[in-house]
């Protein structure tokens, strides 16, 4: 893994140059009112040496993922460095106002650690403990909008954003249920920014979408021919069809194309046959261990557990095929 010629900062001053650093500063030190448990200075320099080996490494995203599960960091330093992190490379890599891919190398690295940071906050919010002294504090901890705002940026798909904006809406319903304190703090404004958000995603989700391409179509530009191929073949699989096996695979990609709304002339020329013909074996085991990291988060988001497994199955062999590969170098 290459790694940039980073410099530690001594003075924080320096770092509060922009406003990117000091929203970083004053989400950790609650605009300077309390000490944090993490160490601005300390925090700023490790996120920007992470941010220096992410565009470093950037054609490599497994190095990337990697490298950042094995820091020696506590949960609450991983946790704000995954948000933040997250939250600056999207910036280079969409265009935050039409969603366009514009660092297609930082997207597909993003992709593999968006799960993470989802995983990472879930367990970092589960480990608040709810007192009545700290209701106010939880309350603009948790339903602070601009945090709300910052985690949407790192959900790419515009459904999974409005899915988190109406779970996220329907906990702050209850909280106010349950504890009195927010009756008498902006009762009902968290709802509406978050219906306005909703409203908002929703409208841009119609604009975006040609009248002539279908909705199927917009789902899967998200994903590359070899990826849509996988998920097909593990649907199928998991259903006791497997291509090529129980199953012809004309017909198979015939289908994906239907469902896709790729262009289809002959089977012949057709991307999909032509992958299905050795499918998952299609690529070298470090590109498929990539592909595979990319749509395993696809089929948790509906719970088909069962094709989890077996996707993590199929990186385990490849990883060790790989392995071995290089010991006999």
């Amino acid at each position: 893994m290459k790694k940039p010629n980073f410099i530690p900062v001594t003075d924080i001053d320096i770092y509060l140059n922009n406003n990117i650093n000091i929203y970083i500063y004053n989400d950790l030190t609650d605009y300077g009112r309390r000490q944090s448990s993490i160490d601005p200075l300390n925090f700023l320099n490790l996120l920007h040496e992470q941010l220096g080996i992410f565009k470093a490494n950037k054609n490599r995203p497994l190095a990337v993922k990697n490298h950042l599960e094995n820091l020696n960091i506590t949960d609450e330093e991983r946790y704000y460095l995954l948000e933040h992190l997250s939250s600056i490379l999207s910036e280079s890599a969409y265009n935050l106002k039409d969603g366009t891919i514009l660092d297609a190398e930082i997207e597909r690295c993003l992709k593999l650690i968006n799960f993470d940071i989802d995983e990472t906050i879930k367990i970092h919010d589960a480990k608040i403990p709810v007192q009545v002294d700290d209701e106010y504090d939880i309350y603009w901890g948790r339903y602070d909008f601009k945090k709300i705002k910052l985690h949407l940026e790192t959900l790419t798909v515009g459904n999974m954003k409005i899915q988190y904006l109406i779970e996220i809406k329907n906990e702050y319903q209850q909280d106010i249920l349950t504890h009195s304190t927010f009756e008498n703090i902006e009762k009902g404004t968290f709802d509406q920014k978050c219906d306005m958000e909703i409203a908002k995603l929703r409208e841009l989700s119609s604009l975006e979408q040609p009248l002539n391409n279908p909705k199927s179509q917009q789902q899967f530009d998200r994903f590359t021919n070899s990826q849509i191929v996988l998920i097909f073949y593990y649907f199928f699989k998991f259903n006791g069809l497997e291509p090529r096996v129980s199953i012809d695979i004309a017909p198979i990609a015939k289908f994906i194309h239907l469902i896709t709304g790729k262009d289809f002339t002959t089977i012949p020329n057709s991307d999909f046959y032509k992958k299905l013909k050795s499918v998952p074996n299609f690529k070298s085991d470090k590109d498929l261990m990539i592909d595979l990291e990319v749509i395993k988060p696809f089929f948790k988001t509906v719970q088909l557990n069962e094709i989890v497994k077996m996707i993590e199955n199929e990186i385990d062999q490849a990883r060790t095929e790989l392995n071995q590969n290089r010991k006999k170098k």
